[in-house]
């Protein structure tokens, strides 16, 4: 009798360990992260792409931000699924459960209270940064407004921003009111209506949707210097990095063993004929 309570108990331990290995390996292996996207974002050379059929399903050639996000969740056994949806609806799907991450969020102290970024020595570790990027201000060519690296000086400043994004705090901190947009099209036809003086915007992100309307390019210079220069990092929601510490952490190193490679740069040249820029100041379309 003892012998056969021995054998159970044995066999019940055996099938416990076998379902806690399988649970950990389909926990490692199959692990889904969700990051949401904005369309500005999307639309860039950089991606994601998706077919345009189903917004859902990803392009064969994504775009090369989305392929550095693929191939470090691949090296970390994981899978990518992105979310396309305006910025400030982004950051609240973070912050209350509907996405795990943000592509790509600066860092922001109210952002931390919900946000998990990638950090050396208490400050933001921008070698695992996803992208580097610069907010400038875009005006009118017909407008008084003008940036002198300093101030922003003109007889009107009415200036348009991403709703939610780092360009508020910048514009505030230059004494301004910002009046908060969805997205970058919309900004455009404002500034060209004369309902705005002043866009200010991701320089990439504010370009395409100039390149979007070719007919009002002319129409529309940027300010040089850059207004300010960020990094954009994957920002995980912090339920998921508590519960997820390792994979996350693998995930953020991953992202930026791949970016400093050699491969990546070629990765970046290989798509340099779907989006062309001509120099700063002026646009090709």
């Amino acid at each position: 009798m003892k012998e056969l309570k021995s054998i159970i108990y044995s066999m019940t331990y055996v099938i416990l360990i076998i379902f806690l290995l399988s649970s950990y390996a389909k926990d490692n292996n199959d692990r889904v992260i969700i990051i949401a996207t904005t369309p500005a974002a999307a639309g860039t050379s950089a991606g994601p792409f998706f077919h345009s059929e189903d917004t859902k399903l990803l392009a064969d050639r994504a775009g090369y931000r989305a392929e550095l996000l693929l191939q470090a969740g691949e090296q970390c056994h994981a899978n990518i699924k992105f979310l396309l949806v305006p910025w400030k609806r982004a950051l609240h799907l973070v912050e209350h459960g509907g996405a795990d991450a943000a592509f790509s969020s600066s860092y922001k102290t109210e952002r931390a209270i919900y946000g998990a970024y990638p950090m050396k020595n208490g400050k933001p570790d921008s070698y695992r940064a996803v992208r580097d990027y610069s907010y400038f201000l875009f005006t009118d060519k017909e407008s008084d407004l003008k940036w002198n690296g300093k101030e922003i000086t003109g007889s009107r400043k009415k200036i348009a921003v991403e709703r939610s994004s780092a360009g508020v705090d910048i514009v505030k901190s230059l004494g301004l009111e910002p009046i908060e947009i969805n997205n970058e099209d919309k900004m455009i036809l404002m500034l060209i209506a004369k309902r705005v003086d002043g866009i200010v915007g991701i320089e990439d992100n504010v370009k395409l949707a100039i390149a979007r309307a070719p007919q009002l390019a002319s129409q529309i210079e940027i300010q040089q210097p850059p207004l300010k220069s960020k990094h954009g990092y994957v920002m995980f929601s912090k339920r998921f990095y508590y519960q997820h510490t390792q994979l996350v952490d693998c995930f953020w190193d991953a992202v930026g063993k791949i970016r400093a490679s050699a491969e990546y740069k070629e990765l970046i040249a290989s798509y340099s004929d779907i989006v062309t820029y001509g120099p700063r100041g002026k646009i090709d379309v």
